[in-house]
């Protein structure tokens, strides 16, 4: 499976794109920049929305930083 961009990767969670390009500075998403793009893996994005999920944080949680 090809790797997202941000835009593609925000609209499945319903994130804004900033709120992805965070996860992804700080580690909690897997993804890989070129220049100034990022591209998210489809595996972890699944995974991280897993992980959300199970836990019942809402995007609004501040506890979802403790997924690392």
């Amino acid at each position: 499976m090809p790797w997202m961009t941000t835009e593609e990767a925000a609209r499945e969670l319903g994130y804004q794109v900033t709120t992805i390009r965070y996860l992804l500075r700080e580690g909690l998403l897997k993804g890989k920049h070129y220049g100034r793009v990022w591209f998210v893996d489809p595996e972890a994005l699944a995974d991280f929305k897993r992980r959300v999920d199970a836990e019942g944080f809402s995007k609004h949680d501040p506890r979802r930083s403790q997924l690392r």
